[in-house]
């Protein structure tokens, strides 16, 4: 008889337990807040998208990060191999360190290097495989610091009979890194779709 019962005390204790770890689970993962961080040299792009996540409660802090004026896309990347140290509101961080801790990764980048096509004694298509080539080191060294989100916009000034042309090498390198290419006007919804996957 005290067997009996113990035995069924230690199956409903376990399940005790079962419950209690699930729940736990559901409470540390569901409404965890986020770190947005975007880089750009360009005008901030994420400020829908930082309100939302901010109304949802769900934003933990944004960082901005604008390069400097001339800034191309090897200065990016020379700022990630260097690991390149970022002040933002009065805090310390390195770049490195900011894309292990964001969610989403937001890059408005690459603008300067296509205002120097027609100057560049490159022609176009070619000057375009050298962009996309030097985008993919950034995409890489990305990539290989963090899993989560990283989102490329493509909101490039170019001749339109460029601009399908590097939308499609733009989109074969998001797709070799995991990573998600959006015209500006659609990022809001790219992160409202995360957000809901997410819960």
């Amino acid at each position: 008889m005290a067997t009996f019962f113990g035995d069924n005390m230690k199956k409903i204790l376990f399940l005790v337990g079962c419950v209690l770890i699930v729940v736990l689970i559901y409470f540390v993962n569901t409404n965890k807040k986020v770190i947005y961080f975007e880089i750009s040299d360009n005008v901030i792009i994420g400020d829908k998208s930082v309100k939302y996540l901010s109304r949802k409660n769900r934003l933990e802090d944004y960082i901005y990060y604008k390069n400097t004026n001339n800034y191309r896309l090897i200065d990016t990347y020379n700022d990630i191999i260097n690991n390149k140290d970022i002040t933002y509101k009065n805090n310390k961080y390195t770049i490195n360190n900011l894309f292990i801790k964001s969610k989403y990764i937001v890059l408005n980048i690459g603008h300067n290097d296509l205002m120097y096509m027609t100057k560049s004694s490159l022609e176009p298509f070619d000057y375009l495989d050298s962009f996309v080539s030097e985008y993919e080191g950034i995409l890489k060294s990305i990539r290989d610091i963090t899993k989560e989100n990283i989102i490329v916009i493509f909101d490039y000034n170019t001749n339109d009979k460029y601009k399908d042309y590097l939308y499609n090498k733009m989109k074969l390198i998001c797709n070799k890194y995991k990573t998600n290419l959006v015209y500006k006007n659609d990022l809001l919804d790219l992160i409202k779709d995360f957000t809901k996957n997410e819960k």
